[in-house]
């Protein structure tokens, strides 16, 4: 039998398909952004300022606990004083991130500590460490790296922190210490909420340096809405670094920008 369409009705049913076709990929795009940070109309920049190597009694990290402003502690595992560190960030009102040690292509096995996670780990083991890890970090809003060029690169392995890291509700910042980390790829395919670095402040002891590099955070800030700046406590950045944020946070606030921490960005 043939069924005839008037042929204004069929190009009306085409038009119909066409918009339904389009609708439904943009609710897919919209579900693939979802975990990625996005700035609202007439929102202030932010800046995340996230302090690396907390838990060593290291340099600078009394003053660092005195900013006036919002930061992120990234306390690593296994250290003389990780409790006691991450107890002082709770009374600041800082958040707090576990830095999980991993294996680099280069450095010293004694710089990762006891609790690290190797690249020829299993991936049992590597789930075992990381929970290890975590158990140590109170309050902990979720994790980044410290080292980790080589693991950060093995997908089986960070599949399954990843994995982890969902499941206990955490946010996910790569420190992009390698340049073929797989942390964003499969964050995105898990939908885990996820940061990343987009300045190191630190490494140097040169305080105009780093502010230098805290306004090339400030200005991604307000190009992008949002920013990832990495600074340390210890012979990394320390004194130099609170110094340098000291200096520069009033006119930044002033300009605008408003210091979050990692938890705030996905509110």
């Amino acid at each position: 039998m043939i069924i005839l369409i008037n042929k204004k009705k069929f190009f009306t049913y085409i038009i119909f398909a066409i918009s339904c076709f389009f609708i439904f990929i943009g609710m897919l795009s919209r579900s693939e952004k979802e975990t990625v940070p996005v700035m609202k109309n007439n929102e202030s920049p932010r800046l995340v300022i996230i302090i690396d190597d907390f838990g060593n009694n290291s340099k600078g990290t009394k003053e660092m606990l005195s900013l006036p402003i919002k930061f992120t502690g990234a306390v690593m595992p296994g250290m003389p004083r990780t409790k006691e560190e991450c107890d002082e960030l709770n009374a600041a009102g800082k958040d707090i991130i576990l830095h999980m040690p991993m294996e680099p292509h280069k450095g010293k096995k004694s710089w990762l500590g006891e609790i690290s996670i190797m690249n020829d780990f299993t991936k049992e083991k590597a789930l075992a460490t990381f929970k290890k890890g975590l158990s140590e970090i109170t309050n902990s809003v979720g994790f980044n790296n410290h080292m980790g060029s080589k693991v950060t690169e093995n997908a089986d392995i960070m599949t399954e922190i990843l994995k982890e890291a969902k499941k206990q509700n955490l946010i996910v910042i790569d420190s992009l210490t390698g340049a073929k980390s797989t942390v964003e790829k499969i964050s995105k395919e898990l939908k885990i909420n996820y940061l990343k670095r987009d300045v190191f402040l630190d490494s140097t002891q040169d305080v105009s340096k780093i502010i230098k590099n805290l306004k090339k955070a400030a200005k991604t800030a307000k190009e992008n809405g949002i920013a990832v700046a990495i600074g340390h406590v210890g012979a990394e950045g320390g004194l130099p670094t609170y110094t340098a944020i000291l200096k520069t946070y009033k006119e930044f606030e002033a300009d605008g920008i408003k210091f979050i921490g990692v938890s705030d960005v996905f509110k």
